[in-house]
């Protein structure tokens, strides 16, 4: 018989599973949107399912009247947190190996230990300034093919990688940062609602356009996408939430580090791509890394 604790377990394996499917519905968009407006497409469908299945979670009344720190942590979590982290993520997947964008992008927990000791004033630990540095270096090492890696052979996707990594670290201190007055549910559908309209704004910036024909021409391959896209966020999103609720955060954080094997998978099965030795090792540095500074400050 299943406890809670095991059927936490498995939904996090389903979401590491998600998380590498969402690289394969980035690329599918592509066939039919630009980056920006595949972004805020997504979310607005996502948003669309949130609002139906999560409707009687949500008083929107308590919008009106949030105090002007919720407001500002809110704004960060959907425009840096959330659109431009996943405008990033979408280049990423463009242009580097589904497995080298996973692996960089598990470095999250690490960037947020950071961002968390600036905000909060903590003093800095030196073991998190080591693990950043080793962290670096895997990065390095993988994205360039060689033990004495430079700056400049570092790839425009691994580049769009820590990026994204660098902007999804807002979403995580800031839902640390804010008060206990919307629940769950109330901030996915906020957020949600400042990303697409954020992201419909920066695409018009861009000068993005809804090309027809290009749609009409991958019909099929764009509607799976913009399925998966805006379907597997919204149950993800429901599946970690009940995840962290029953299980230890270090054993979470660790199976969600699932998501490099799938990537792994995923790219070679529909992209026949392969990573060589250094880059395994190179990656390999990164998961420890991660591992080790999960135990380290999680247990804390």
């Amino acid at each position: 018989m299943l406890n809670k604790s095991h059927l936490a377990a498995i939904s996090l394996i389903i979401v590491a599973l998600g998380y590498s499917l969402l690289s394969i519905a980035s690329r599918l968009l592509a066939l039919g949107f630009d980056d920006m407006t595949q972004v805020y497409m997504r979310i607005f469908f996502g948003l669309l399912i949130a609002m139906v299945i999560l409707r009687k979670r949500i008083s929107y009344k308590k919008f009106l009247n949030l105090k002007s720190k919720d407001i500002f942590w809110l704004m960060m979590m959907g425009v840096v947190g959330y659109t431009i982290s996943v405008y990033f993520i979408t280049l990423s997947v463009l242009n580097t190996k589904l497995v080298n964008f996973a692996v960089i992008y598990s470095t999250i927990p690490l960037v947020a230990y950071f961002y968390s000791y600036f905000l909060l004033k903590k003093k800095i630990n030196g073991t998190l300034i080591g693990l950043l540095f080793i962290t670096m270096y895997g990065i390095l090492v993988m994205t360039s093919k060689s033990f004495i890696p430079s700056f400049g052979d570092f790839g425009i996707g691994e580049v769009y990688a820590v990026i994204a990594v660098l902007c999804a670290g807002f979403w995580s201190v800031g839902r640390k940062m804010l008060s206990k007055k919307l629940n769950n549910s109330e901030i996915t559908v906020f957020v949600m609602i400042v990303a697409t309209l954020v992201g419909f704004f920066i695409s018009q910036l861009k000068g993005e356009t809804i090309d027809i024909i290009a749609i009409r021409s991958n019909a099929l391959l764009v509607f799976i996408g913009l399925l998966l896209g805006s379907s597997l966020n919204m149950i993800a999103s429901f599946l970690e939430n009940y995840a962290f609720e029953h299980i230890d955060a270090v054993l979470g954080n660790q199976i969600l580090m699932l998501d490099s094997i799938f990537s792994l998978v995923v790219g070679y099965l529909f992209y026949n791509e392969v990573i060589g030795v250094t880059e395994l090792i190179g990656s390999a540095i990164i998961l420890t890394t991660v591992v080790i500074s999960n135990k380290v400050f999680l247990e804390k």
